[in-house]
């Protein structure tokens, strides 16, 4: 495979540790080592260790045999039709699964990998008429790369962009829609290595699952994966629906319900709901979340958690009476409550937990 560093302009072409060596000594950018360390396990075919982001619980430490690193990729690459000709471009922490794979996909194929520092809009100093063929990316950096009208001329030069980490919200949807931007939003955890379904962004509502994965429902009505390069079935806690041409739909996480009253809320259905109504009005949000607080009688309060600023009362009015007709008629905040900042993992996304503890201490 062939790599290049795009902040200290380093390249070379890779086939041995030797050559990483080589690199190693001619660079200090800490993203730039962390590739290279990377792409060391993958030439000595030794196992590769990954901490999950902590957004739902307790981080943990996950680790692989290369064989099942290798297999993933295989998979992936099959279901995007890449190949060694294929030009990708990393613009995101390798420590995180997801990035780390686009490595290990790029080195399966011998394919050419050019690296950025991960960036709020890594974009933003790309020439125009680049010749990437494939990009991932978090919602976050999406959010900022659509932001900027030139970096959005430049994500529409990519022939496969991989969104993932994060749900997208309607307003993405809309710009992927608008631009036209060939775009996927991935399903996957550091447990099955990446990603093991895709979904067509504006196109398709259902996630397909890679090659040689097949899913089921638990008892719980929560995913049970199982693919080529796990030794054994993974029990998820999200929520799905499986549909009659095997595509899946994600419906939240089992440790995210709310009791109230007796009734189980599912509050990522509800933020949904409520992202919808704000696209559709035209109202532009405060970052939020659906949490809750202790109710003596009910044992669980639905809130709306706001980072920043709450909303104003008009606004929260038609959040309130909107999903009384569209959800359920007991599915709305009973009070918002705004919060200095939510709690974030390192790479951005929101720790609920710890976010709703903070809330409740705040409180």
């Amino acid at each position: 495979m062939s790599i290049c560093f795009l902040e200290s302009g380093l390249n070379a072409q890779i086939s041995s540790n030797a050559d990483l060596d080589s690199l190693l000594a001619k660079t200090n950018l800490p993203h730039e080592i962390e590739v290279l360390n990377c792409l060391q396990k993958w030439f000595k075919e030794a196992p590769v260790c990954f901490v999950t982001s902590g957004t739902t619980g307790t981080a943990k430490t996950f680790c692989f045999e290369h064989w099942q690193v290798k297999e993933s990729a295989k998979a992936s690459t099959k279901a995007f039709g890449l190949s060694k000709q294929s030009k990708f471009l990393l613009c995101m922490q390798t420590q995180f699964v997801g990035a780390a794979m686009l490595v290990y996909r790029a080195a399966f194929l011998d394919a050419e990998l050019h690296v950025l520092p991960s960036s709020k809009n890594p974009l933003q100093n790309l020439p125009l008429n680049h010749n990437y063929q494939f990009v991932s990316l978090v919602p976050y950096q999406l959010s900022h790369i659509l932001a900027c009208a030139a970096s959005t001329e430049k994500l529409k030069a990519f022939d496969t962009i991989l969104i993932g980490g994060a749900a997208l919200s309607p307003a993405h949807v809309q710009a992927i829609q608008s631009h036209q931007l060939h775009a996927f939003h991935s399903y996957g955890m550091t447990e099955t290595l990446s990603h093991i379904a895709l979904q067509k962004i504006a196109v398709e509502t259902a996630f397909t699952c890679l090659p040689g994965v097949k899913i089921k429902l638990n008892d719980a009505q929560c995913l049970v994966i199982e693919t080529p390069w796990n030794t054994e079935p993974i029990d998820t806690n999200d929520l799905a629906k499986i549909n009659q041409d095997g595509s899946f739909e994600i419906q939240g996480r089992l440790d995210f319900q709310i009791n109230s009253g007796g009734i189980k809320f599912n509050p990522e259905l509800i933020e949904n709901a409520i992202a919808n109504i704000l696209f559709e009005a035209g109202i532009e949000e405060p970052i939020f979340i659906i949490g809750w607080r202790k109710h003596e009688a009910l044992g669980q309060e639905l809130v709306l958690l706001t980072e920043g600023k709450l909303f104003n009362q008009n606004h929260f009015e038609l959040i309130c009476n909107s999903l009384k007709k569209q959800v359920h008629a007991y599915a709305y905040p009973k009070a918002q409550i705004a919060m200095p900042a939510f709690l974030r993992n390192e790479n951005g996304k929101i720790a609920r937990f710890k976010t709703i503890e903070l809330a409740h201490n705040q409180a």
